[in-house]
């Protein structure tokens, strides 16, 4: 698969994904179809100061011109936000926008699949689409779901849009095995309000527990993201019984106008934003920014565990090729020796496992009392404090 040719990354994310820093994946769906300028390009930039706040690099996606777009200039995110001739673009889409070299914004299904091609394992947004209401008869069902069920990237959002049949949307992603997590909450958040009456599958209460969750997902080689749906911020919850009212009033008049497909959550959301004064939109830009927030926790958690993945594959094997070095000079007569305090130290550093395998396999100081138990034991004792760590900072 040849993507220089389609895809075009910035070389701070590009040195960024290269070196394992942590990156957040933005959408633009929201900028050119969700607000209007210059407010979307004065959201944008503090979405993006946000996540670099937090440690992260910011990775905003779109299409110009036919080029898949993982990270924008300020100008190309004008274009955006200016919004002139930019579709909507989700999967379906995305053949003929590169072939055809037009521009558009992403959705979250259009953004989950630029992550992945780039190696962003984070995308932090607004809310999901999911199963419409009525879509027991129309089939309208947001290519979210599916992308979430095949694409490894984690999402994390104010859950699914209320303006959605968050049940049956719940029972889609449960049939397409993906894990919908409550951050802090055994309860799904509905987008402009904190509560919903649905349970989630798991809560979890830290960034680090999701990096690990996510991480451990990966490791098992199981397909499909992994969904975060972060609560917004209770100063900015919206009042249920409003935009209740609000979200029936606008679904009503959709179906009098005749709208559906991909034109329905764009027509709901700008409805429902005059209905509310304008209080939705500002109850939308804090949830983002919330997500945002956690988002890129997370993604810096995530690259912990990588580094850590990483030095422990490395140091266990720079001890067992220093063991088996020694045991080769140990041959030679006159040869200089590796000090066995040196031999030591490598395991303490975790290298252990590396140690006592190599012990096993080159039979390197297996006469040695103090390194026939000492290494199993050290082994032994990084075992029990991973453990230690994992149920008392990771584990739910």
């Amino acid at each position: 698969m040849n993507l220089k040719e389609y895809l075009s990354i910035t070389p701070e994310i590009s040195a960024a994904i290269r070196d394992g820093k942590p990156v957040v994946a933005l959408e633009s769906t929201i900028l050119s179809h969700g607000m209007p300028y210059p407010d979307n390009l004065a959201f944008a930039a503090e979405v993006e100061r946000i996540v670099r706040a937090e440690g992260a690099v910011p990775a905003t996606m779109a299409i110009i011109d036919g080029v898949l777009k993982v990270g924008l200039t300020q100008d190309e995110l004008e274009l955006m936000c200016k919004g002139e001739g930019v579709a909507k673009v989700s999967r379906r889409d995305l053949p003929i926008m590169v072939a055809e070299k037009r521009t558009g914004a992403t959705t979250v299904a259009s953004t989950m699949i630029l992550a992945s091609l780039a190696g962003i394992r984070v995308f932090a947004t607004g809310g999901i689409g999911g199963v419409h209401r009525g879509a027991q008869e129309t089939f309208d069902i947001s290519a979210d779901l599916e992308e979430l069920a095949n694409t490894s990237v984690m999402v994390v959002c104010a859950g699914a849009k209320s303006i959605l049949d968050l049940g049956l949307t719940l029972e889609y992603l449960e049939t397409h095995g993906v894990t919908v997590i409550g951050y802090g909450t055994s309860e799904l958040p509905a987008f402009y309000t904190r509560k919903s009456g649905f349970g989630v599958d798991y809560e979890l209460d830290t960034p680090e527990q999701l990096a690990k969750a996510f991480h451990v997902k990966r490791e098992l080689g199981l397909r499909g993201g992994l969904l975060v749906t972060n609560p917004i911020p209770e100063e900015y919850s919206m009042d249920k019984e409003v935009i209740d009212k609000a979200i029936a009033e606008a679904v009503e008049d959709a179906k009098k106008d005749g709208i559906h497909g991909k034109a329905t959550t764009p027509y709901l959301l700008a409805k429902i934003k005059d209905l509310t004064g304008g209080d939705s939109l500002d109850s939308n830009i804090q949830l983002v920014f919330n997500n945002a927030r956690l988002g890129a926790a997370a993604a810096v958690e995530l690259s912990k565990v990588r580094y850590f993945v990483i030095y422990l594959a490395a140091i266990n094997l720079i001890t067992f090729c220093v063991y088996g070095a020694d045991k080769r000079r140990a041959k030679i007569q006159g040869a200089r020796r590796v000090p066995e305090k040196t031999l030591f130290a490598l395991a303490l550093l975790l290298g252990s496992a590396g140690a006592l395998f190599a012990m096993r396999v080159f039979h390197h100081k297996t006469r040695h009392w103090y390194f026939r138990f000492g290494i199993p034991a050290i082994l032994l004792c990084q075992i029990a404090a991973g453990v230690y760590v994992y149920v008392r900072f990771f584990a739910a």
